[in-house]
C-alpha cells in the first residue's frame, strides 16, 4: 500500500481531487487511479503544523530545568524529539499508515 503524507488536511483535500476516485473517512482519504496506481488503493493523511518538537532542555539534563545565560549555548550530545501535546491523535494515525 502506498501512502502520501500532506502538511495540512487543505492539501490533502486538494490532492485528492486530481485522482480518478476519493473516498474521505475521518482519518484519511483513499484514492483510486488505474493511470497511476494499477489496482492499487492509496491513502492519504495529513498532518497539521509541527508534529513533532525538540524536548526541552531539562527533559536532557535536570540541571538545565532552570538555565541561566551563562549556561548557553545548550547543546546535548544527541538532539532528543517528541510528540507534540496537541498533535498526539496525528501522530497515532501517521504512524498507523506509516
Amino acid at each position: 500500500m502506498k501512502v502520501i503524507l500532506c502538511e495540512k488536511p487543505q492539501q490533502m483535500k486538494s490532492y485528492s481531487e486530481a485522482f480518478q476516485s476519493a473516498k474521505r473517512e475521518s482519518t484519511h482519504i483513499t484514492v483510486k487511479d488505474k493511470e497511476i496506481f494499477g489496482d492499487e488503493e492509496v491513502v492519504m493523511i495529513s498532518a497539521l503544523g509541527h508534529v513533532v518538537e525538540l524536548c526541552n532542555p531539562d527533559e536532557y539534563k535536570e540541571e538545565w530545568k532552570n538555565w541561566s545565560m551563562d549556561q548557553l549555548p545548550i547543546i546535548p550530545e544527541e538532539f532528543k524529539m517528541k510528540v507534540s501535546k496537541d498533535k498526539k491523535s496525528i501522530f497515532q494515525n501517521a504512524k498507523q499508515w506509516l
